[in-house]
Order: C-alpha cells, then structure tokens, then sequence
C-alpha cells in the first residue's frame, strides 16, 4: 500500500515536471474577495462657526454647537464641522455602510429639534475656520429628527451615500457640516475630538471588490 501511494506521487509530480519542460503555464481562479471590515474612525479635524461672532475660531473648544435660534436681538445660528481622513482605507472596495456618531453634551430651546449632516463643498483649517470663513454645504444630506434636549445620548446619522461617493471619487473629502432645522428655535451641544470622552466618531463597513473568477484551471501553451 505504502509502495502504491509513493509511485503515485511520483507520477504526478513527474507529470508537472513535464508540463513545466513543456512550456505550460497554468491560469488559476481568482479570489471572490474578503469577508466584510468594519472601521473606527475619529476625526482629523473638527470645529463650529457662529454667527454672533463671526470672526472667532471655535476649533479648540471640547464642544460642537449646532443651533438656530430664530431672530430676536440678532442672528444666531451655529454649524459644526467634522472631517475624518478615509486614506487610511484600502483601495477598490465598496462602502456597505458608514454612520456618524456624535455624544450630546447639552441642549436648550425646543423640546425635539432635526439636524442635518451635510457636506462641506470646500477646505477649511481646524486652528481658523470661523463664520465668515467656512465653506458652503451641499448634499447628500442626511437628516435625523426629534433630538431631544437628552445630554450623554449618543445620536447616529446615515451618511452611506456621502462616505461612499468621498470614496468612489466622485466629490473631494472635505468633511461633514451639521446644521439644525431653520424653523427651530434650539440649540445643541455634543463633545468634540479635544474631549477627554465621548469624542465623535465614523463607522465605517466596507468589503473588498471581488474580481471575476476564471471558471477553471486551464493550461495555455507558451511558446519557446
């Protein structure tokens, strides 16, 4: 028995021996892909502007405001700005999801107020955004109704669309910009990255592209 599966051996090897003297390579299916990932990331940089003071930098500070206060001695509304770096990513994959995470600190005004996570349409420096500074906001725009003036609740934005297209290439990552309902007479604070906790925070799940798989192996002639 042991004789038989020794010449069995030998002849297979034997037999690449000659394939391999033959010129013949061989084209082996590719891989299908990897199983999903899921990442963590905090932000690189994040700050809010103010209206009321509209040449002061807010980047330093252990809270995000967000408010609109409807006009009584002047305009007073606030956004905040989060940027987190995806080069940390792997290339050719796909987005499944990625969510926004942000702790409340504090809150005042109406009783449920909606807070849209928007995308900043130009670059902006953490150490002097201001007010009069900061870039405009365009979609897609994520939207998360009744927050509640709850402090320590942690709230959670949809922002799939948004990772994914910063991703793919189609638009350059300059960050999320969080601005309240402009019918709301509200303010809300939630604790920024210089925050010893509670820091905001980007999920992201991803899975790598899969490559077309060759049905089977299949030996092609090289020429010698």
């Amino acid at each position: 028995m042991h004789s038989r599966r020794v010449r069995t051996l030998l002849s297979i090897l034997f037999g690449f021996a000659f394939l391999w003297l033959m010129g013949v390579s061989w084209v082996y299916p590719a891989s299908a892909g990897g199983s999903e990932v899921t990442v963590t990331l905090t932000p690189v940089a994040d700050a809010y502007v103010d209206e009321q003071q509209p040449n002061v930098n807010f980047g330093a500070q252990t809270e995000l405001i967000v408010r609109n206060e409807l006009p009584g001695s002047g305009p007073t509304r606030s956004y905040a700005l989060l940027r987190f770096d995806l080069n940390v990513l792997p290339a050719d994959i796909s987005v499944l999801s990625a969510t926004l995470h942000l702790t409340q600190k504090a809150g005042a005004g109406d009783a449920l107020v909606s807070i849209s996570a928007l995308r900043s349409l130009g670059p902006w420096d953490e150490n002097s955004v201001t007010w009069s500074t900061f870039p405009a906001a365009g979609g897609p725009v994520s939207v998360l109704h009744n927050i509640a003036d709850a402090p320590q609740t942690e709230h959670v934005w949809d922002v799939t669309a948004l990772v994914a297209a910063w991703v793919q290439g189609t638009y350059e990552n300059h960050g999320f910009v969080l601005g309240m309902d402009p019918a709301a007479d509200a303010a809300r604070a939630f604790w920024s990255r210089e925050s010893e906790r509670n820091a905001p925070y980007l999920e992201i799940v991803y899975a790598p592209n899969a490559t077309s798989p060759t049905s089977t192996p299949t030996p092609t002639n090289t020429p010698t």
